[in-house]
């Protein structure tokens, strides 16, 4: 990263992150993540704000708290990067 802009072409990481989403992630179902908690998860990867994921998922700032929290408790870790970095293994 370099001015907090992500590495990854926005478009080739779509493609990516639907990828990671749509495969049968043996690490990402051991964590028994729901459809929403794995597409939050996804965008959490991307490196998109709790706004920006709230606007695309058409939800509230508040509801991606929640999803959040209940990623973080199955991730058994305590913030978004420790998420991301145990999410990508």
């Amino acid at each position: 990263m370099f001015k907090g802009e992500f590495i990854f072409p926005r478009l080739l990481f779509s493609d990516f992150l639907l990828s990671i989403i749509n495969s049968p992630n043996k690490s990402w179902e051991s964590y028994s993540l729901s459809k929403k908690e794995k597409l939050v998860a996804g965008y959490l990867i991307e490196g998109m704000t709790n706004k920006e994921i709230a606007k695309n998922m058409k939800l509230t700032e508040k509801t991606i708290k929640a999803h959040l929290t209940h990623i973080y408790i199955k991730l058994s870790c305590r913030n978004r990067t420790e998420a991301i970095t145990k999410l990508i293994r």
